[in-house]
């Protein structure tokens, strides 16, 4: 159990009044409750997204790919600091659901898959949606280039970029020699076995 203490106070500081603080002690614990609760949920939700090796999928009948099988299926990994940032063009014609999309000029700091490459790689990336911070250039990011038609490259940044790292560096022999499942290579071939 935790017990608070207020520390006695003067009846003036510094020729100030008291500030009458009725019922602090409980409002204080009442506050700190609610705090380590909501840590606690955070945590919680935190160590589960992490810890998991199975990504969620997205979009009506997905499937998902492990960590190790998002390594194998990934053409490209590559952390960098952003040089340039430029507009991506729509497709045409442009689909109804294509979402905005910039291209990224990196300076690659490490090449992941494969492990060697040029100093300079440009990305097509979707742009950040609205509400979020938009990309900066001398920005750091870490970048997941698909090998898949329709899915758009994978960016992590700012508080993503520590936990993504680890989670690499932990899955990166595995996917390594893992193969791509066919539901991702294939994607409109639903004879594929396994694939629903």
């Amino acid at each position: 159990m935790i017990t608070l203490e207020e520390p006695a106070r003067p009846s003036s500081c510094h020729g100030l009044a008291p500030i009458n603080r009725g019922g602090t002690r409980k409002r204080r614990r009442r506050a700190l409750v609610g705090g380590l609760v909501t840590v606690a949920v955070v945590a919680t939700v935190l160590v589960a997204t992490l810890s998991t090796d199975r990504p969620n999928g997205s979009g009506e009948g997905s499937q998902s790919l492990s960590v190790a099988e998002s390594i194998a299926c990934a053409e490209t990994i590559v952390e960098g600091d952003v040089l340039a940032i430029r507009d991506t063009r729509p497709p045409e014609p442009k689909p109804d659901d294509w979402l905005p999309h910039i291209t990224v000029t990196l300076a690659v700091k490490d090449w992941i898959k494969p492990l060697k490459g040029p100093k300079r790689l440009d990305v097509d990336i979707a742009a950040p949606w609205e509400g979020k911070s938009p990309i900066a250039t001398g920005e750091r990011l870490l970048i997941k280039v698909w090998n898949h038609p329709g899915i758009s490259n994978q960016s992590y940044r700012a508080g993503q970029l520590k936990p993504t790292r680890e989670s690499l560096a932990r899955w990166l022999p595995t996917g390594m020699k893992t193969s791509c499942p066919d539901f991702w290579t294939h994607p409109k071939d639903r004879s594929v076995p396994g694939d629903s």
